[in-house]
């Protein structure tokens, strides 16, 4: 017989991109294990499992999964297509599960996003590399303005953005930024300024550096850039 909700012994925390926890907030989340084994268990959701700290991956069981097949992702997005109705071909399908890299979250993501912006229209294939380059573009534009005006908590949370919700990497937020500083009305001289700064992270990047950390610090850097 099945139990009701108030008769569980405990509740369940799902947390997913845990990985992407600061340590301050990683630490916390270390005290809030110990004070809360029997009512609480937890599920901690990562892709990077090198960015747990050991003592919160010490007391958690490791399971690992492997990327999904085509077909299987295929299935699930069809479901989430017939369930909220979206008009989409086969071609375009095929083109979010490549886009997708077998990320379940991401390709998720990215159809949630093209249907928002065909919201009564039907899904194309052709048209869907250019709606997400320019969907990015457009979120790295503002993360860049933000930065610049000294907003650096709301310009972090579009960074954030880039890497989970579209599975950017480092190297190719470098490239966003690059292309959209070009396209900026400022004056030559603070192109070069930004350039010059870029560089330097991208070349930490390349030495293996954490791709997240440093382009928030390059971020913070443009708050405090002397642009004259």
């Amino acid at each position: 017989m099945m139990r009701t909700f108030s008769e569980v012994p405990y509740r369940t925390l799902i947390i997913k991109d845990a990985d992407y926890l600061s340590m301050g907030i990683q630490q916390a989340l270390r005290r809030t294990l110990e004070r809360s084994t029997r009512t609480c268990r937890f599920c901690l959701i990562c892709e990077n499992l090198s960015r747990i700290i050991d003592p919160i991956r010490s007391r958690f069981v490791i399971i690992h999964f492997k990327p999904l097949e085509d077909h299987h992702i295929a299935a699930i997005l069809r479901y989430i297509i017939s369930s909220e109705k979206i008009s989409i071909n086969e071609e375009a399908l095929s083109s979010i599960i490549y886009l997708g890299q077998k990320n379940m979250i991401k390709t998720i993501n990215l159809l949630q996003t093209l249907a928002s912006v065909y919201t009564g229209k039907k899904i194309e294939a052709d048209s869907i590399h250019q709606i997400v380059t320019q969907i990015i573009e457009f979120k790295v534009k503002a993360m860049i303005e933000l930065a610049l005006n000294k907003e650096f908590t709301p310009a972090r949370t579009k960074l954030r953005e880039l890497f989970i919700q579209y599975g950017l990497v480092g190297s190719q937020i470098i490239n966003y930024i690059h292309n959209t500083v070009m396209k900026l009305p400022m004056p030559e001289p603070w192109k070069i300024s930004l350039f010059d700064l870029l560089g330097d992270y991208e070349l930490r990047i390349q030495k293996g550096a954490n791709e997240e950390i440093h382009l928030s610090a390059f971020i913070a850097q443009l708050g405090v850039l002397n642009l004259n």
